[in-house]
């Protein structure tokens, strides 16, 4: 009886005590602003994954109680992390298209014109590479960053090639330049009414 009694009294003891096996976690991010995108609008500090789920959320010191022997630790350095991918103005199959099958007219850091002259150049080098009479199409230009600091005319893009219609887009999306031979498929002359 008595040993019963001692082993039911330690049991509970024994309970409390025991902890559950820790959290496996393979990568924490320390020292961060992590938006958690919940109804309160709070950040945190920290967070734990395992492979792509999110294990945990917190402060720096919760979460790096979470970080084992393998565990990778990654310091956010103060930047900010979101829990997914956000994008409020984006246009991925037409950034793709324009990527794989047109000039890449932008300005340092994001490219390499600094002139209208290195823009000819590039749209003359893709004229090259595709068959007479397909289109030439380039994308990014920026006026303001261009040592002449105008647009590109048709005259310009004419020295690129009259054998291909050429057709520029700024980097505003909402502009964009096309030579002589684009303008005359396109039926505009000097008659052609302003939009």
């Amino acid at each position: 009886v008595r040993v019963t009694l001692f082993a039911a009294l330690c049991f509970p003891i024994y309970a409390c005590s025991s902890s559950s096996p820790p959290i496996q976690v393979d990568t924490v991010y320390l020292n961060g602003t992590v938006v958690t995108v919940n109804e309160a609008g709070t950040t945190a500090e920290a967070v734990a994954t395992r492979g792509d789920e999110i294990i945990a959320v917190g402060n720096n010191s919760e979460i790096e109680a979470l970080a084992g022997r393998s565990t990778r630790v990654v310091n956010l350095e103060g930047k900010t992390m979101l829990p997914g991918f956000y994008a409020p103005h984006d246009h991925f199959p037409g950034a793709g298209t324009l990527a794989t099958r047109s000039v890449n007219l932008n300005s340092p850091p994001m490219g390499e014109m600094r002139t209208i002259a290195d823009v000819v150049a590039a749209l003359r080098q893709k004229a090259t590479e595709t068959m007479s009479g397909e289109w030439v199409n380039g994308r990014g230009y920026d006026d303001t960053l261009l040592e002449e600091g105008r647009h590109p005319t048709r005259y310009d893009l004419d020295q690129a090639s009259t054998e291909h219609p050429i057709y520029i887009s700024h980097t505003s999306g909402h502009l964009a330049v096309a030579n002589s031979l684009a303008l005359e498929m396109a039926g505009v002359t000097r008659d052609t009414p302003q939009p």
